[in-house]
């Protein structure tokens, strides 16, 4: 008796269907052939509404642990990304510190607008990294960190734009010996798949920490590829008007690009963090 309350609690998904089948083509008959007999009708509709009640009480579950396995998973990838973000960190630090250290001995502003840019890409990472280290990820701290990084890419545009501007007016550009432009162009290129790789394997995730990392990403790969453009037309010879309109064109290109990213996630990320507020208030 125990074992069949248990089976009836708990039915598998095929006593499920079956029970309700039968229960169906049951009610169908006992309708299409005019049957009045209580006890049948009873007894059919109790099958009927039994094996309802326990397909979506089957069904919520369903979903349920779904969301729970998703949200394990996103932990997971939080934690994996940690290790990556700790590297950025440090690789971006040792660019900051580099490129200070050359302005001072040097004093140039080419380096120190360099170092600027990496010291805000590391602010931005180092938020990311702080928030990568929760066990539980917090969705309301998650669109505060969206909403820094995009501050912060707004003074990176800055740093850009002036980059852009010494380039063309001053013709300052990164200078590499030898062939170690190579280098620099690979490295670049390495960013560039790396970010791209990281859209296409996080855009699934509907997690703010990861967009904003993806953002931080594509701004590193767009800062290579620029300083990578200039040192390439400072070495190539090329026509001063040549130089002079592929620069301009990229710096403006990049900093429309990061601008709008930028305001998107200032402004997106303002609403969502205000809509998670005045929910929490209505569920508490």
């Amino acid at each position: 008796m125990k074992r069949l309350l248990i089976r009836l609690k708990y039915p598998k998904p095929q006593t499920i269907f079956t029970a309700f089948l039968f229960s169906s083509v049951a009610l169908f008959g006992l309708f299409r052939f005019h049957v009045v007999y209580p006890a049948a009708w009873a007894a059919v509709l109790a099958v009927f509404i039994w094996a309802l009640i326990t397909a979506g009480i089957l069904l919520y579950w369903l979903l349920r642990s779904r969301k729970m396995r998703e949200e394990i998973e996103l932990i997971e990838l939080l934690q994996k990304k940690s290790i990556s973000l700790s590297l950025s960190w440090l690789l971006n630090m040792s660019f900051f510190l580099y490129y200070m250290i050359i302005s001072m001995i040097y004093k140039s502003a080419w380096f120190a607008t360099i170092a600027f840019f990496y010291i805000f890409l590391s602010v931005g990472r180092m938020v990311l990294l702080a928030e990568s280290r929760f066990k539980h990820p917090n969705i309301r701290s998650q669109w505060r960190s969206y909403m820094t990084c995009g501050y912060l890419m707004l003074a990176m545009i800055v740093s850009l734009i002036v980059m852009a501007v010494m380039v063309v007016e001053d013709h300052y550009a990164m200078s590499y010996p030898g062939h170690t432009i190579w280098a620099a162009g690979i490295f670049a290129v390495y960013l560039s798949v790396t970010a791209l790789r990281g859209y296409i394997t996080t855009k699934k995730w509907r997690s703010p920490m990861l967009s904003a990392e993806r953002v931080v990403a594509m701004s590193a790969a767009l800062l290579g590829l620029f300083s990578f453009q200039t040192a390439f037309f400072s070495q190539s010879h090329l026509a001063d008007a040549t130089t002079h309109f592929w620069n301009i064109a990229t710096g403006v290109i990049i900093s429309i690009i990061m601008f709008c990213i930028s305001v998107y996630m200032i402004v997106h990320g303002g609403r969502m963090l205000s809509y998670k507020v005045d929910l929490d208030r209505k569920n508490h």
